[in-house]
């Protein structure tokens, strides 16, 4: 089995690639998307049919520079302790799909070292990962080791939302292994519930787990804010309409706009995309190997930042 290292050298700075519409890219003749105002429609938020640019030789990281200020998001609650951080980085991942090919003895471990290596080279205080992690919940507990070594070693905060290929049922991963023994690391439905608070940031996260193959409501029964910062996790599909598309775990507009919430961080769809009226920040990061990137959140104390950041390492 093949055990990719987290390198020891020091990380480059990432490029910071803006989710943001201001103009077409004539090389590339898409534009890009956005970073989502407080309220549809605000200055410089572009339509969600906008498309993302698509990789080609001139473009080979599907990302563009863009050096516009970002639209802000709502001004955060006011924290209750007596010490406040002037801003979070959160770096937001999703669909990672470790597997095992026992065939070549080959594991795709390296695929999460990649992501934490660039979570970490971009300053993040804390990783989301939407979802789907490993693809089913049949991977040796070989790997599954490998995976809890990694997470703990990694250090700074993990917060995981168990996707439909790798669910609660009673052979989960998750119950299975030891993924949720690092003190770094914390799993809805096995360390936290729904709610995993993050006391040092002011911070609080929520996700609603699949906890089997069925269908159900990612977004149902979000909480009320309790912290300064409250932020959200769904693995699912978008929907915007009120119709139901013959799809399972629907995500609807009226939901994320009801949420209480500075950022949903999505996971189910493979390529980076905005979700959503607008009403708050919320993203699909797109799986590793076909996005190329991960979402880099900003919360500061006049908004939230949403970009991406090319991957350090291989996918």
């Amino acid at each position: 089995m093949r055990r990719a290292q987290l390198s020891s050298r020091t990380p480059r700075r990432s490029t910071i690639v803006p989710y943001r519409v201001v103009r077409p890219c004539p090389a590339i003749g898409t534009p890009l998307a956005r970073v989502i105002g407080r309220g549809a429609g605000g200055e410089g938020a572009s339509p969600l049919s906008a498309r993302l640019p698509v990789r080609t030789a001139a473009n080979p990281d599907n990302v563009l520079l863009d050096p516009s200020p970002p639209v802000l998001s709502r001004t955060p609650m006011q924290s209750g302790s007596g010490t406040q951080r002037d801003h979070i980085v959160v770096a937001h991942s999703s669909d990672l799909h470790i597997n095992y090919e026992k065939a070549s003895d080959r594991s795709t471990v390296f695929v999460l070292q990649t992501v934490l290596r660039t979570a970490a080279a971009s300053g993040a205080d804390l990783l989301l990962l939407a979802g789907d992690i490993f693809d089913h919940n049949r991977i040796p507990l070989a790997v599954l080791d490998e995976v809890t070594t990694v997470l703990g070693d990694y250090g700074r905060p993990v917060v995981i939302l168990p996707g439909n290929h790798d669910p609660l049922t009673p052979d989960s991963v998750y119950h299975r292994g030891g993924i949720a023994d690092p003190p770094n690391v914390h799993v809805f439905g096995v360390t936290d519930g729904d709610l995993a608070i993050l006391d040092d940031l002011d911070l609080a996260v929520w996700g609603r787990p699949h906890r089997d193959f069925l269908d159900m409501s990612p977004l149902e029964t979000a909480p009320i804010r309790r912290h300064r910062w409250q932020l959200a996790m769904a693995h699912g599909h978008w929907h915007p309409g009120d119709d139901h598309p013959g799809r399972s775990w629907l995500i609807r507009d009226t939901e994320i706009a009801a949420l209480d919430a500075d950022y949903l961080a999505l996971g189910h769809w493979d390529r980076p995309t905005p979700a959503g009226d607008g009403s708050i920040p919320a993203f699909y990061s797109g799986s590793p190997d076909l996005a190329r990137t991960i979402n880099i959140i900003r919360l500061a104390e006049g908004g939230v930042r949403v970009s991406r950041a090319p991957l350090e390492g291989p996918v």
